[in-house]
C-alpha cells in the first residue's frame, strides 16, 4: 500500500513539472504603462493627429520614437510624422484592419473547421492601443526616396 503511495506521488510530481501555464494573450501588456484605446470597423490607412491624443490625456512629454501601436497583442509598424518632440501639427499613420477571424483560430482544435478566417465570429471591430515607451526599436515603417532616375523607355 506504501508503495503505490510513493508512485502514485511520484507520478503526481512528474506530471506538475510538465504541466506549463496557458498563454492568455494579455502577456504584451505592460502594466506599468498608460494605453489609449481605440476602435477601427474598415480596412484602410488611417492618420491620428497628436492634437487628438493630447486632448485625451496623452502626455506632452513624449518623443515621436517612442509611440507604439499594437492590435491583437502584437505591434504594428507606424509612421510617425516625427522622432522628436511632438507637436500639434505631428501626426501617427498607420494601415488599419477591421476585425479577422486570427483571434478565433485558438477556438477551434481542427482550424481547417473555421468557416471564414476572414471574418471574425462576434464583431467586425477591431481595437488598438496607442502606448509610449522609452525603449528603443519600436516598430515604424521607413521612408524610401522616390527615386525616378534610368526610367525603362
Amino acid at each position: 500500500m506504501k508503495k503505490k503511495h510513493i508512485i502514485l506521488s511520484a507520478f503526481l510530481c512528474l506530471i506538475a513539472f510538465s504541466i506549463s501555464a496557458q498563454q492568455l494573450g494579455n502577456e504584451w501588456i505592460n502594466y506599468g504603462q498608460s494605453y489609449y484605446k481605440f476602435k477601427l470597423h474598415q480596412n484602410g490607412f488611417y492618420r491620428i493627429p497628436i492634437a487628438s491624443l493630447t486632448n485625451v490625456g496623452f502626455p506632452n512629454s513624449v518623443l515621436g520614437d517612442q509611440i507604439q501601436v499594437f492590435k491583437d497583442g502584437i505591434e504594428i509598424p507606424i509612421f510617425v510624422s516625427t522622432s522628436a518632440a511632438l507637436t500639434s501639427t505631428d501626426y501617427i499613420e498607420f494601415y488599419g484592419e477591421k476585425a479577422n477571424g486570427n483571434l478565433d483560430k485558438r477556438l477551434f482544435q481542427d482550424t481547417t473547421l473555421q468557416l471564414n478566417p476572414s471574418q471574425n465570429l462576434t464583431s467586425d471591430t477591431s481595437y488598438y492601443f496607442i502606448t509610449f515607451n522609452s525603449n528603443p526599436g519600436h516598430n515604424r515603417f521607413v521612408p524610401v526616396a522616390n527615386n525616378l532616375t534610368n526610367l525603362p523607355a
